[in-house]
C-alpha cells in the first residue's frame, strides 16, 4: 500500500487536538483512536506504526483519513450503520456474566477500578501533551505505554535499571523535540513520600536515557519538594521543575489546587 504524507496547518492540527482533548474527557475511546492516528499521520509517522500503536489495520488508517479529508472532524464520529442487532448463544451468555462477575482483577489486571484520581492525572497528562506540542510544532510525542512497552523489552536480561520489583520506571510521556532531544515528563498533581521521588531520581540518574527531565506539580508546595529532592540528588542540571501553567490548571480542574 502506497504511503501517504500530508501537511496540516496550524489551524487543523489545534482544531484536532482539541477534538482530542474533549474525546478524553468524554471517553470517547473511537474519536481517541481516530484523531491519535491523524495527529500521527500529519507529523510524517508511517501509517504502518500508527497502526500498530493503536490496534487497528493500516487500511482502517487510511479510511479515517478518508473521511477527515472529505467530511471533517464529523466524518470520524462512530455511527450505528443498521443490522439486527448481534446475538448470543446460552453458553456464550453464561462465560459472559461469569467474567463481569470475576471482575478485572480476576482477569489479571492490577487494579479492579479507576479512581478519580487517577483519571485526573491521565487527564492532565493529555493536556500537557497538547501543551507541549502546541509549543514544538514539529516535536513528537510519545505516550506513557510505548515508553513502557520500549522500557520492558530493554529490560531484560539485565539488572540494573529497575524499580519496583524490577520494572523500569517509566516517565508520563516523552517530547522528542525539533532538535531531536528526548524530553521526559512527569506530572505531579499529589505530594507523595520523599523515598519515592528518591526512588524515581535515583533511576534518571543511573538511566542516561533522557536529555532533560520536565517535572510539571499541581501546586507550588510541590514544586518545593521535588526541588528539595533534586537538590539532595545534584540533578539541577537533569531535571527542571515548574508549576503548571495556569491555562492548564483551568482546563484539569481547581479541585485540589
Amino acid at each position: 500500500m502506497t504511503e501517504v504524507r500530508i501537511r496540516m496547518s496550524r489551524e487543523t492540527h489545534k482544531q484536532l487536538e482539541e477534538v482530542l482533548r474533549r474525546a478524553f474527557r468524554a471517553g470517547d475511546l473511537p474519536m481517541v483512536k481516530r484523531v491519535t492516528a491523524l495527529l500521527a499521520v500529519g507529523r510524517g509517522e508511517p501509517v504502518a506504526t500508527i497502526a500498530v500503536g493503536i490496534g487497528v489495520r493500516p487500511s482502517t488508517v487510511y479510511g479515517w483519513l478518508h473521511q477527515f479529508l472529505t467530511q471533517g472532524v464529523d466524518g470520524l464520529r462512530v455511527r450505528w450503520c443498521g443490522g439486527r442487532p448481534a446475538k448470543l448463544t446460552p453458553t456464550q451468555r453464561e462465560r459472559l456474566a461469569a467474567i463481569v462477575r470475576a471482575g478485572p482483577e480476576a482477569a489479571g489486571f492490577p487494579t479492579g477500578r479507576l479512581s478519580p484520581g487517577l483519571l485526573r492525572h491521565q487527564l492532565a497528562v493529555v493536556d500537557v501533551a497538547a501543551w507541549m506540542l502546541a509549543r514544538h510544532r514539529d516535536g513528537r510525542w510519545v505516550t506513557e505505554r510505548e515508553l513502557r512497552r520500549d522500557g520492558m523489552a530493554a529490560a531484560r536480561g539485565r539488572r540494573d535499571g529497575r524499580l519496583l520489583d524490577g520494572v523500569p520506571h517509566v516517565p508520563d510521556g516523552l517530547l522528542v523535540d525539533e532538535g531531536g532531544r528526548r524530553v521526559a515528563i512527569e506530572v505531579e498533581l499529589s505530594s507523595k513520600r520523599r523515598r519515592s521521588y528518591d526512588a524515581v531520581l535515583r533511576w534518571y540518574a543511573g538511566a542516561l536515557t533522557y536529555d532533560q527531565v520536565q517535572w510539571f506539580a499541581g501546586s507550588e508546595a510541590i514544586c518545593q519538594r521535588l526541588n528539595a529532592a533534586i537538590r539532595r540528588h545534584r540533578l539541577d542540571d537533569l531535571v527542571t521543575v515548574e508549576v503548571l501553567p495556569p491555562d492548564l490548571r483551568d482546563r484539569i480542574g481547581s479541585v485540589g489546587w
